[in-house]
């Protein structure tokens, strides 16, 4: 009876030791995947995104922001999250570009205000995608709008514009 007790024993011990090591390997990768999600508060508004999203500019603000002993000095909120002194409103299209490589952004927003943040953040092919987009954007206003003037001088002496195109 004592031996059959022991390897009930042995086989708790070896159940036992088996599932803290699972425990153990489940939490360590549920540690390495919330360590992978990142917490920015941009202007007070929260975004969530992910380490490698955030790394896909090596020389930005945002991967030098992530790294395990940062050159930046920043504050966190109650809740862990980096605090970004910026509008949350033109950082939405920044970080959709980290995303998916693409500049998509609601045509409510100034071309200016995203470049103005590509800058702050460093994202040298933003910034190189959306000065493209801007002077696109001017040429192709200045074509629709080319317009000649001329003055004229009234009989009455006062100096008239005529607009043409």
């Amino acid at each position: 009876m004592a031996e059959t007790t022991k390897n009930a024993n042995e086989n708790c011990a070896c159940g036992t030791a088996s599932t803290s090591k699972q425990i153990s390997t489940q939490n360590s990768e549920e540690n390495g995947r919330r360590n992978e999600w990142i917490k920015l508060n941009v202007g007070g508004t929260v975004f969530m995104t992910t380490r490698t999203t955030l790394s896909k500019d090596p020389n930005s603000f945002l991967f030098r922001l992530i790294q395990d002993e940062p050159d930046l000095n920043t504050d966190k909120d109650e809740n862990g999250a980096y605090l970004i002194d910026r509008d949350a409103t033109y950082f939405g299209p920044v970080l959709n570009y980290l995303r998916h490589g693409k500049l998509v952004y609601n045509k409510d927003l100034a071309e200016e205000g995203i470049l103005e943040e590509a800058e702050f953040y460093n994202i040298t092919i933003l910034i190189k995608l959306i000065k493209e987009k801007i002077r696109e954007r001017d040429a192709k206003q200045n074509q629709t709008y080319n317009l000649r003037k001329v003055s004229c001088r009234s009989t009455s002496g006062s100096n008239d514009n005529l607009w043409w195109q």
